[in-house]
């Protein structure tokens, strides 16, 4: 009777335990139906007013507001994500868009616009909006002179029976991005993390295209239409293609350019040219471009010293040199960001070269604007595009000396720059500077590695490649480096007093000397023929525009065969 028992609950237990293995068997294999609320996905805050912006899958949740069912974002965010060219105009409280003929301006509340050329529009609605002390501008327009495709999904109406409603959005993805797609087997739930358990955001439809961002085996991390980055069953999908988005919009404007190679000089004064005679700087045959250093500014109204020599100009000009005078920002008490913001400034600095190109028939302006801060960034583009629209007007060459295209310098735009300047002049050089520790002006992979990075950002045909003509030679004394500047042939005599044999460095792709003087340590790296071809060759290899060189008169006399030789 006991052991009857005994088995009774024996079997009993072993009943209860099958029946739980059996039920977390289904547990396990049957997928959640729990669904993730779409507010929280976004992280909107659900107010009504709001809109989601997506972008290439980044999420910015509650970025836009909508105005009459229209969606306005900040100025700074419209800056920041997908165009420079909405300029915040301080001083006169308006809004600047300059196009290839002119500049626009918008003002908050008007739908009737006028631009500085004459040209006048209208919009249906206002392309500024001032919402809670922020400028905003009208993301439908600003579309329009920015290269994003734009899906809109403001209220219900805009989602299909099988996706989820969620917050009010609009989905942009950048022209050119890469968009790997695929398309659906069956109707596929998206799910918030790869797994059946995880919860369901949205359930897209058979036949639906989704992006693919990376396939993670047996699940697919995807890209919906409508903004949702989720997980589908990688074996729904079929039909996997490489891809990118298509662009909508161009942006880049008509180019004034040499037609051959630039081979242009930096010159430091003008009686050297004047003077005539054998040292005569600006001599070599195989330039054809000269920038005489005439114009700095003053101050922050836009005035400017010069030292514009006619005579001068007469003397380039019958050589059949372009003569592209060079203006530049190096007084260090005039504030950049006071300067460039002022549009007054910038209007009255443009006036200025503009008159003297017309009455002195320049070819070119070389712009060398090298006290730029990120602050200053916006404001000097847009000097850039308006001083660019005049030149255009005048079919005369538009260039800018840009530093080496490093992140901490990345606020000068090259991308940017490039649709409205001719030429972006890259110096590609001062690797090592007059308060650095010793080291190469311009060493062969450094010069190598600064043109391959910039022409990732601009068209070979707009690039102009800036060599040194000078190297440094250091004096190193209680641990405090001082580099003097000095010309090729100045540097090798340097060396040569010393009683030094350089040593070629194939490392730098230069000739390197040391020596002691004194309790003083001396460091050189020399720029002569052997080092100068390596760097034309560079250019060469490159397909770039041309070269420039800082600066006429400190090179050896055969520098200029190789020039002739290695740039035709």
């Amino acid at each position: 009777m006991k052991r009857r028992r005994r088995f009774r609950i024996l079997a009993a237990v072993i009943c209860v335990l099958l029946a739980a293995a059996a039920a977390a068997g289904i547990y396990t294999y049957t997928p959640t139906s729990k669904t993730m609320d779409l507010q929280e996905y976004f992280g909107s805050s659900g107010e009504s007013e709001k809109c989601t912006i997506v972008l290439d899958g980044t999420v910015y949740p509650d970025e836009g507001t909508l105005v009459n069912g229209e969606v306005y974002v900040s100025a700074e965010w419209v800056r920041e994500h997908l165009t420079t060219r909405f300029y915040e105009d301080t001083e006169t409280q308006a809004v600047l868009f300059t196009d290839g003929d002119g500049t626009w301006e918008y003002r908050a509340g008007q739908t009737a616009y006028t631009s500085d050329d004459g040209r006048s529009a209208v919009t249906d609605k206002p392309v500024v909006a001032g919402t809670g002390g922020q400028t905003m501008l009208w993301l439908a327009y600003c579309l329009k002179n920015a290269d994003f495709s734009a899906s809109w999904f403001l209220d219900e109406s805009d989602q299909t029976d099988a996706q989820a409603a969620g917050p009010a959005r609009v989905v942009l993805r950048s022209g050119g991005a890469q968009n790997n797609t695929a398309t659906l087997t069956r109707d596929t739930q998206v799910r918030y993390r790869g797994g059946i358990k995880s919860p369901v955001l949205e359930t897209i439809a058979q036949g639906d295209t989704v992006t693919v961002q990376e396939d993670l085996g047996d699940w697919t991390e995807v890209l919906t239409e409508d903004g949702v980055t989720g997980y589908v069953r990688s074996k729904y999908l079929t039909g996997q293609q490489t891809g990118t988005v298509a662009h909508t919009y161009d942006g880049a404007y008509s180019h004034v350019l040499m037609g051959q190679t630039v081979v242009m000089g930096w010159l430091t004064s003008n009686s050297a040219v004047l003077n005539g005679g054998e040292s005569d700087p600006a001599s070599a045959q195989e330039l054809n471009v000269v920038s005489p250093t005439w114009y700095t500014i003053t101050d922050t109204s836009g005035n400017v010293d010069d030292t514009v020599s006619a005579d001068l100009i007469t003397e380039l000009k019958s050589r059949g040199l372009s003569v592209w005078p060079l203006i530049s920002d190096f007084t260090e008490d005039v504030d950049s960001k006071a300067l460039l913001s002022s549009r007054a400034a910038r209007t009255a600095l443009i006036t200025r070269l503009m008159t003297d190109a017309d009455q002195y028939g320049y070819d070119g302006i070389n712009l060398d604007f090298e006290a730029v801060t990120e602050e200053s960034a916006p404001d000097f583009l847009q000097f850039v595009r308006e001083l660019s629209v005049e030149c255009r007007k005048r079919h005369i060459i538009l260039s800018a000396d840009n530093y080496i295209p490093v992140q901490s310098r990345a606020y000068y735009n090259y991308e940017e720059q490039s649709d409205y300047v001719d030429y972006i002049i890259m110096m590609d050089y001062d690797e090592h500077w007059s308060t650095s520790e010793p080291g190469s002006a311009s060493s062969l992979d450094f010069f190598r590695t600064n043109l391959t990075n910039a022409l990732s950002k601009v068209d070979s045909s707009q690039l102009i490649c800036g060599c040194p003509f000078y190297t440094r030679i250091y004096s190193v004394k209680d641990g405090q480096s001082d580099g003097r500047e000095y010309g090729m042939q100045e540097a090798i005599d340097a060396v040569t007093a010393a009683g030094v044999t350089p040593v070629w460095d194939e490392s730098v792709g230069q000739y390197t000397a040391s020596w002691s003087d004194g309790d003083t340590q001396m460091y050189a790296w020399l720029e002569e023929e052997r080092s100068f071809t390596l760097r034309m060759q560079a250019v060469k290899e490159s397909s770039c525009a041309g070269a420039a060189f800082w600066q006429l008169g400190k090179e050896l006399p055969d520098i200029w065969d190789i020039v002739r030789e290695e740039l035709g």
